[in-house]
């Protein structure tokens, strides 16, 4: 009796082992596939989420810049810009009298005089931005340049010297670049992130929009905001427990990151080549930091700028790894009860 009570009880705990170990494995396998799926869709919920608060307020700063841009474009007069020379028959043949460029000139200053006092008020109603201006294509005038602003306090803006751009260096990657890619562009875009000699080495980003008539260029009219505002609307979001959100340029290299130094990369063994494509999509990104695994899910902000968030792993499995943790006891207490339930049953009338 005792030997036939053994065997069945070792066959039952076998059973039962192999049973739970089975139902772990399976379950396992299913819940972690389906908890990668629902991580990635998660963080790109939160990514999304970001972007879209982000873009709103970058999107103001567009309506701003598209607002002035509309009324210097609409406000051209092309019998002035014809008979200064600046457009027609002169323009073409290069042979603007002293004439024409005296009262090009003045039309110039005057017509920037009633832009400047439109991007005045719209600027002053519109958050974070740091600079106004425009800049004239400077084959049009040799002594008229635009106008620039910078905040001066909360409230109000300073004006200073225009930009001459025969002083600007078409290779200097950084202050020259907002004009001379605008114009290669030749559309409203933003450029940047760059940092401004102008603006005491300033990190920011610019909008502009380049003015044209008749296809020649009158100049280019932009805003400026610094970096740091799009960082404080990024650091306070969060991701599972621990998890993060970090700001990119659009090479990938850092400008915001509650760990690491602006400027340098996340060291992703994917290669920072992925920040190439517009977003992460349904891919399952993860990268080893100091011995920690964490997963990175990521999208593209409209001013260019790579918006990704991060999170340990080992947050984002804790269901599964919950799952490991009961399936043991609760095989343990089948066996326990499958077992006394045998034994009662073998035991003599």
């Amino acid at each position: 009796m005792h030997s036939i009570r053994f065997k069945i009880t070792a066959i039952l705990v076998a059973a039962v082992l192999v049973a739970g170990l089975s139902v772990f494995l399976v379950g396992s396998f299913t819940i972690q596939a389906e908890n990668d799926r629902e991580s990635v869709k998660t963080m790109n919920l939160v990514a999304h989420d970001t972007q879209q608060s982000v873009e709103a307020y970058t999107g103001d700063i567009e309506q701003s810049v598209e607002l002035i841009g509309n009324l210097a474009g609409d406000t051209l007069d092309s019998v002035e810009l014809v008979r200064g020379g600046a457009v027609g028959p002169a323009t073409a043949s290069g042979q603007q009298t002293p004439e024409q460029a005296e009262r090009l000139d003045a039309y110039l200053s005057h017509y920037c005089e009633r832009i400047q006092e439109v991007a005045s008020v719209v600027a002053s109603h519109t958050p974070g931005v740091v600079t106004y201006f425009y800049c004239i294509n400077p084959d049009l005038s040799d002594t008229q340049h635009g106008f620039f602003y910078y905040r001066a306090g909360k409230t109000g803006f300073a004006e200073r010297e225009p930009i001459d751009v025969r002083n600007l260096d078409p290779n200097d990657a950084g202050d020259a670049s907002w004009y001379f890619t605008t114009i290669a562009r030749g559309r409203p875009s933003w450029v940047g992130p760059y940092r401004s000699r102008i603006q005491n080495g300033l990190l920011i980003g610019s909008y502009l929009v380049p003015i044209y008539r008749s296809g020649t260029l009158i100049g280019v009219l932009g805003m400026d905001i610094p970096v740091e505002t799009l960082v404080e609307q990024v650091s306070s979001v969060k991701v599972y427990d621990t998890g993060f959100a970090c700001l990119l340029d659009p090479e990938g290299r850092i400008l915001y990151h509650p760990e690491k130094e602006a400027g340098t990369t996340l060291d992703l063994e994917v290669g920072q080549n992925i920040f190439q494509q517009e977003s992460s999509g349904d891919a399952l990104i993860r990268y080893m930091v100091n011995g920690e695994e964490r997963q990175l899910s990521f999208t593209t902000l409209a001013n260019g700028m790579k918006l990704a968030v991060v999170a340990p792993t080992k947050e984002i499995n804790a269901s599964a790894a919950a799952l490991g943790r009961n399936v043991l006891p609760i095989t343990a207490l089948i066996i326990a009860a499958g077992r006394r339930v045998l034994l009662r049953q073998l035991q003599p009338a």
